[in-house]
């Protein structure tokens, strides 16, 4: 809890390194932030790091409250049963991840998103595997045209979920704002 993690090349947090083990895993006031073309300290050439992950959720029974993810194309790959999010703010400052970005990218059935918010990410949910299911309370996806073009954003809203395929997928969706890609 209460951490600032910077500048990750690969993953912020890994919570196991055994994957889909059992046992109950806690993540509270948390930040996660690489470097983007806003910041002021950089030098002229910002390095992009698209392969960082800040959350490799691999444990099972795993609840995150109050995350903030800035600059992440994937901020949570989510590859074990039942994880609760509450609170989470995925946000983009720099455009050069906007494309193929993701709020919560799932390789594991059985999803709680509550009060989560995609701030200028492509998607919000998206779904890799069979047998999914996700409830998702709360939660808004929008895009700055701050930061992507007001052409960008028209091309693609941000959408709830994305299927894998023709994979059988539940997902209960109440109450928050959403924009659904056609």
């Amino acid at each position: 809890r209460d951490l600032t993690i910077k500048n990750v090349l690969s993953y912020g947090l890994v919570t196991s390194t055994v994957p889909g083990v059992s046992g109950n895993c806690f993540v509270e006031n948390c930040m996660f932030q690489n470097t983007d073309n806003y910041d002021t300290d950089l030098s002229s050439v910002t390095v992009h790091h698209p392969e960082a992950v800040a959350i490799l959720n691999n444990r099972n029974d795993c609840v995150y409250s109050n995350i903030e993810i800035v600059n992440f194309q994937t901020a949570v790959r989510h590859t074990a049963p039942n994880a609760v999010f509450t609170n989470l703010h995925a946000w983009l400052r720099d455009p050069f991840y906007w494309d193929n970005s993701v709020v919560f990218d799932c390789f594991s059935p059985d999803i709680t998103l509550n009060g989560c918010e995609a701030d200028t990410m492509r998607k919000l949910l998206k779904s890799h595997n069979t047998g999914f299911f996700a409830t998702v309370m709360n939660c808004k996806a929008y895009n700055n045209t701050d930061i992507v073009s007001d052409k960008m954003a028209a091309r693609s809203m941000p959408v709830v979920v994305e299927k894998y395929d023709d994979a059988d997928s539940h997902v209960v969706v109440t109450g928050g704002s959403f924009w659904f890609e056609t």
